[in-house]
């Protein structure tokens, strides 16, 4: 079967006023076209158009149905349809089948769009055939389009996938635990733990420029060398009693095993 567009008056038959709550009418368009056989001779015969319930792109609910159409003398096909294209559900199509003059019988699915001037079957002829369809073939230019959309990482129907070059995120980003090496992301809870954990272990440090008097809590068993800073050693730190030595107590000491510098007052 062979199609191609002629000028020509129209001829047919219309899918009759459909009337949707009340007697208000849903516009359609009008399917237009001349069919050929397979040898260049016009054809004549009947199409027999089915579809499923749909709610169109304008919010009007269209019922399952079914209506026919003549081919008449010459070739000539003529129908109203109302526009299933941006229906839901998705995958929405009208079923065309054609039972030609020479006994042959072909289907077509059709999606038609809304228009004020006829459109033609090879306008409207779907290149995606239903999901009821075992054998679903596409165009080129569909896969084309799906293989460029993958590469840039947003599919065809939507983008939920964050691109490594960089993207913006709309919701927040679970980990599912907390990072166990250095390259790992971090969650709120991991920072939260060592912050804490930071904070606590800061108040039993000694600050070395403190701003004020610091209050340090000496563990137990502990012995706080308070008179070792920085390797230098103060002889009044070292006296025992009265007129005690502190200079050399202090390099007798423990702390001066291997070498320290000993500071003195003048009581020392």
């Amino acid at each position: 079967m062979h199609w191609k567009p002629r000028n020509w008056m129209s001829i047919g038959v219309l899918l009759a006023g459909m009337t949707i709550t009340g007697a208000a009418q849903v516009a359609t368009t009008q399917v237009a076209d001349t069919i050929y056989h397979a040898d260049g001779t016009v054809a004549t015969g009947t199409v027999l158009i089915s579809w499923p319930a749909f709610t169109t792109s304008n919010g009007d609910s269209i019922p399952t149905g079914s209506t026919s159409a003549v081919i008449a003398a010459g070739g000539a096909l003529s129908v109203q349809l109302i526009p299933n294209a941006g229906s839901t559900p998705i995958g929405s199509y009208y079923t065309a089948v054609f039972h030609l003059d020479d006994s042959s019988v072909s289907r077509q699915y059709w999606v038609v769009p809304v228009s004020l001037a006829a459109v033609t079957i090879s306008a409207i002829e779907s290149t995606v055939l239903p999901t009821t369809v075992a054998m679903q073939t596409v165009s080129k230019s569909y896969v084309d389009t799906a293989i460029a959309a993958a590469v840039t990482g947003h599919p065809l129907d939507s983008t939920p996938y964050v691109l490594k070059a960089g993207d913006t995120m709309t919701g927040p980003l679970v980990l599912p635990a907390d990072p166990v090496s250095a390259t790992q992301a971090a969650d709120k809870n991991y920072v939260d733990e060592s912050v804490a954990a930071t904070s606590s272990g800061l108040g039993q440090k000694v600050s070395t420029l403190p701003s004020t008097t610091q209050v340090v809590v000496q563990p137990a068993d502990t012995q706080l060398e308070v008179n070792d800073l920085n390797g230098v050693e103060y002889a009044s730190q070292y006296v025992n009693g009265r007129e005690n030595n502190g200079i050399a107590n202090a390099l007798a000491g423990p702390d001066c095993t291997n070498g320290c510098e000993v500071r003195a007052g003048s009581a020392n």
